[in-house]
């Protein structure tokens, strides 16, 4: 008997990723693209995301720009590498949140041998408002991770 194996496309594989993060999951964050130095997420956003005034809580689009500046970081490691952490941020509220659908772009700046630096724009789709962050990864090499399957598959 012959048992048949799909492989996980890149988006799959980094959307299985978000999905064993509680915390993503519950948020609601999906993976719309990746690539060698980049990745894009998208949020619908929910009525308990938002703030006191109405618009989107910035803990949720920093949350995201996190996030996705860390699937984007882990697409250029290499294989002794699978996973990173936050080393340090600097977020800057461009405009409050306001649409129904956020969305976040990531793209390296700088891939180091220890430190990658990542800017993470996530900005409203309906108004396109946006805030920026400057986020600086650190690798961490015990950890393990699904974006292998990057490496060898885009």
């Amino acid at each position: 008997m012959r048992t048949s194996v799909r492989l996980l496309s890149a988006i799959e594989a980094a959307n299985a990723v978000l999905k064993a993060a509680p915390f993503m999951r519950q948020l609601g964050a999906t993976v719309t693209a990746i690539g060698k130095g980049t990745a894009d997420t998208a949020l619908a956003v929910q009525p308990w995301q938002k703030q006191h005034h109405g618009f989107l809580h910035a803990g949720v689009s920093m949350t995201l720009a996190d996030h996705t500046a860390g699937m984007c970081a882990t697409t250029v490691l290499d294989s002794s590498t699978h996973a990173v952490l936050t080393s340090s941020t600097a977020f800057n509220l461009l405009a409050p949140g306001r649409g129904d659908r956020i969305e976040c772009h990531a793209r390296i700046v700088k891939a180091g041998k220890t430190l990658t630096v990542v800017d993470s724009e996530v900005f409203d789709v309906d108004t396109k408002t946006a805030r920026r962050t400057l986020m600086t990864k650190v690798r961490h090499s015990t950890m393990t991770s699904l974006f292998t399957h990057i490496h060898t598959h885009t």
